[in-house]
């Protein structure tokens, strides 16, 4: 709750109050489901989210986007490892995992 109040130069003021919630995100995305269908690599995480792919270990920011938006992800599997890194739009990144494929 926040008390505001505006004036102008001929001397009209107007009061309120104000309500509003502020929500801090600090947890990063998490896996949910994996599988491998046909030489499609998809993942699910519990939030939405960017995921990017490496062939070695990276920082986000440096890999390669996957396809897809929101909670779901994929890549054409063309590769025999796969190192995953997601990000929410908070900028809250997680650990990363590997993907054997």
């Amino acid at each position: 709750e926040v008390p505001i109040s505006c004036s102008d130069d001929v001397g009209n003021e107007a009061k309120d109050i104000i309500l509003f919630k502020v929500t801090r995100d600090n947890t990063p995305p998490n896996l949910m489901f994996l599988y491998k269908q046909d030489a499609i690599l998809k993942i699910t995480m519990d939030e939405a989210s960017a995921c990017e792919y490496s062939g070695n270990e990276f920082s986000f920011g440096s890999g390669k986007d996957m396809e897809g938006n929101d909670k779901e992800h994929s890549l054409i599997i063309e590769e025999r490892k796969y190192n995953i890194v997601c990000a929410d739009a908070f900028n809250n990144t997680g650990n990363g995992f590997v993907v054997y494929p």
